[in-house]
């Protein structure tokens, strides 16, 4: 068992600090071993999916650099990859009663993506209890895994009739729970 004795006290005796030191190696370690269970989880319940592709003549600029409008349709082709992998396609949003427009789109350039390369674009889900769908992008050099961007998509929920929802749809809440990828439960929270 565990005591915490002030140092300072008479009492203090040499079994005392080995209990202490003893203690508090027990708690950190139960600490840690607490991180890395929810770090597990957390990539456990994490929902990805890839796409490959190689850089067309029709994708690049004068410089032979994808134009920086390539990005936003490589991004599209993840989350048709997504889509087509998790059950989340935009006709199953449609079918639904609703869309799911683009609100959020920005990308970070980090090398050069030249014509001919070949690269990987990843998508992960990022877990949100909002009426919004959010990703996160990487796209990599295949031959060596290097990082050539990053980018970051949100998509709101519109009904039908072009009005927002302040509500996640019974559709996508069901679609959450199936693959277990609320916000409450990749947290830990409840």
């Amino acid at each position: 068992m565990c005591h915490f004795v002030n140092p300072q006290a008479q009492s203090f005796t040499k079994a005392t600090a080995q209990n202490f030191q003893i203690c508090t190696a027990i708690g950190l370690a139960a600490h840690y071993l607490r991180l890395y269970y929810l770090l597990l989880k957390k990539e456990k319940m994490s929902l990805q999916a890839s796409k490959e592709i190689e850089v067309r003549f029709s994708e690049v600029d004068s410089m032979n650099v994808v134009w920086h409008g390539s990005y936003a349709l490589y991004f599209e082709d993840a989350r048709e990859a997504f889509g087509a992998k998790y059950g989340l396609e935009y006709l199953t949003i449609a079918d639904n009663g609703y869309y799911a427009p683009l609100v959020e789109l920005t990308f970070k350039y980090r090398q050069p993506i030249v014509y001919g390369m070949k690269c990987r674009i990843d998508i992960f889900y990022v877990p949100t209890e909002a009426a919004k769908i959010v990703f996160d992008y990487e796209i990599r050099r295949t031959e060596d895994n290097a990082l050539m961007a990053t980018g970051h998509s949100v998509q709101a929920f519109m009904n039908k009739q072009y009005q927002l929802e302040w509500y996640r749809p019974p559709f996508y809440q069901e679609w959450q729970e199936r693959w277990k990828v609320s916000s409450k439960e990749v947290s830990g929270k409840e």
